[in-house]
């Protein structure tokens, strides 16, 4: 019995992903029939390939997005700027979603760094490779709507993401997926903060949801980019040195911790941000109360 067609073109699509390596001196792939795609059932991924898909899907799930938020009375009312904000910030909650639950699956989920955490993983290379082509899009963007919309994104986030490219790019030559993958489950937080402009607009900023998910930004922000991105990231880091010296070049290493200290300090800037914020509204909400 033959395949049906959309079975047949998912499997084609499948082994295009698989490979040859488009780039393999810059993103090399697994070997399909190495131990370590054990863990990933649909085989090794060439990196490069998932790279150029996920690029692509970030483009068409923001067509698609806004084609049908374009049905909602108050979105169609917004200004284009506005729009193109709201589909990118729902983009960003989808990659945030996947990205961080799969990178955590792989921390928590799988045997991948049961010997040691310095080590590959090729199912943790797709989650990177994906984010890749995620902040490519993502930078584009941003780096567009600045001219068009100011404060549409702080400096700051333009070299999050450039910065993010590069070290994720730079991660799949070498045995740090462990470390990698810790920092993409921080993503988990994005959703909230993602969520806070649309929210402010649909319901208001006096609004119980509003609040509510100011204090679910504080809270997720801590416990994955201040608990789990920062302090578990760190004790793997300084607690693997040696291992890392051995198993990674030294210029990798160095650009490893540098990285991470500039992201770990970006967190940290803005979980102090997030703070002020809802002190600051927390404030406002009792002088109001006590007002009226």
């Amino acid at each position: 019995m033959s395949l049906p067609s959309s079975s047949r073109a998912a499997k084609i699509f499948i082994e295009w992903l698989r490979g040859p390596a488009l780039y393999p001196e810059v993103f090399p792939s697994f070997n399909r029939t190495a131990a370590l795609c054990d863990d990933f059932p649909d085989g090794c991924l060439d990196p490069a390939r998932v790279i150029i898909f996920s690029f692509i899907a970030q483009w068409v799930l923001i067509a698609v997005i806004s084609a049908i938020l374009d049905r909602i009375k108050v979105y169609k009312s917004l200004a284009w700027q506005d729009k193109v904000h709201w589909c990118a910030c729902l983009v960003g909650t989808a990659h945030a979603i996947v990205t961080g639950l799969g990178s955590l699956r792989v921390v928590y989920g799988t045997d991948a760094f049961a010997a040691t955490r310095v080590a590959f993983s090729p199912l943790q290379n797709v989650y990177t490779a994906w984010s890749i082509g995620y902040f490519a899009y993502d930078l584009i963007i941003c780096g567009t709507m600045v001219f068009f919309k100011p404060g549409y994104v702080s400096n700051l986030m333009l070299t999050h993401h450039a910065m993010a490219i590069f070290a994720f790019s730079y991660s799949l030559l070498h045995p740090v997926h462990w470390t990698i993958a810790v920092v993409l489950a921080t993503e988990l937080s994005t959703p909230f903060v993602n969520s806070r402009t649309i929210i402010g607009t649909c319901a208001g900023k006096d609004s119980l949801l509003y609040k509510v998910n100011g204090m679910l930004i504080m809270i997720s922000f801590f416990v994955m980019r201040v608990l789990h991105g920062g302090i578990l990231l760190w004790y793997g880091l300084i607690s693997d040195w040696n291992e890392l010296k051995a198993a990674v070049p030294t210029i990798p290493v160095v650009t490893l911790y540098v990285v991470a200290f500039l992201i770990t300090s970006l967190n940290l800037y803005w979980f102090a941000k997030i703070v002020r914020g809802v002190a600051r509204v927390l404030a406002e909400g009792n002088a109001k109360h006590k007002t009226d």
